[in-house]
């Protein structure tokens, strides 16, 4: 089951029943977005590929930013299920303090997983190339010791990813949202955290890259996203993805 909701998290989530998800995948803004008149000084000789991220969405003060953050992390504490996994991609810049409000809110600190892009843009000619983006692991801790659902999966994972950034092709099929991730990326996490008919939440779903890869694999996923044409993107997607995956059943 896909369930997509076209509607700022803050108030769809509270809606949920409390520990309802196996795993919360999610890619939430960084507050690191330019406004206009900046990213008409900076992008390097008009270059499409380095286009920087201006969109609202992703423009905070550092005390919006840290509030925001703090109650879309709380929600997410009440609704995943105790052992849950909760994994955040997350600028380099925003994780200490991000881990410090995390493990304030109950979860506890797992791991910090690298994607590293060897065919990373260039950036600016006065810049380092941003090759690495990170996603940081939580867990919500539980009374139960045992952990033997993780060992009987017998699916290892590395720390470190290294995975181009996402085709032109596949950017296309998300309406070229600024921020999209490779598919294969999400169904690792999904492969290493998570079993058929789990249920996983994305509270920040934007082209619902995390919904195509719980529908490929036989996950439920709850997300949402109230931008209106990235939702209408995403229903797109679901229902392309499902018609595929008929044929591809009917034909074998």
């Amino acid at each position: 089951m896909i369930e997509i909701h076209n509607q700022d998290c803050l108030i769809g989530m509270k809606k949920l029943e409390d520990n309802k998800f196996d795993m919360i995948f999610t890619d939430p803004p960084f507050n690191t977005a330019f406004d206009k008149e900046t990213e008409k000084r900076m992008v390097w000789r008009n270059s499409k590929i380095n286009k920087l991220i201006t969109a609202d969405w992703d423009k905070f003060t550092d005390e919006e930013f840290l509030e925001f953050n703090k109650k879309w992390l709380t929600e997410c504490f009440r609704l995943l299920r105790p052992k849950g996994t909760l994994a955040v991609f997350n600028f380099w810049k925003n994780i200490p303090e991000f881990i410090l409000m995390a493990e304030e809110i109950g979860f506890k600190r797992e791991d910090l997983v690298t994607w590293f892009k060897p065919n990373a843009p260039l950036g600016f000619p006065n810049t380092l190339i941003r090759s690495c983006e990170y996603v940081l692991m939580f867990n919500k801790p539980s009374q139960n010791s045992s952990y033997k659902r993780f060992i009987k999966r017998g699916y290892l994972m590395r720390n470190c990813i290294v995975k181009p950034i996402t085709s032109t092709k596949e950017r296309k099929k998300g309406n070229h949202h600024p921020t999209q991730k490779p598919i294969s990326i999400i169904e690792m996490f999904l492969k290493k955290y998570t079993e058929e008919g789990n249920w996983i939440l994305d509270p920040f779903l934007g082209s619902a890259t995390t919904a195509v890869a719980c529908q490929r694999m036989n996950r439920n996923c709850v997300g949402f996203e109230k931008d209106k044409g990235y939702y209408e993107t995403s229903l797109k997607r679901i229902e392309i993805e499902k018609s595929q995956k008929g044929l591809k059943e009917w034909l074998s």
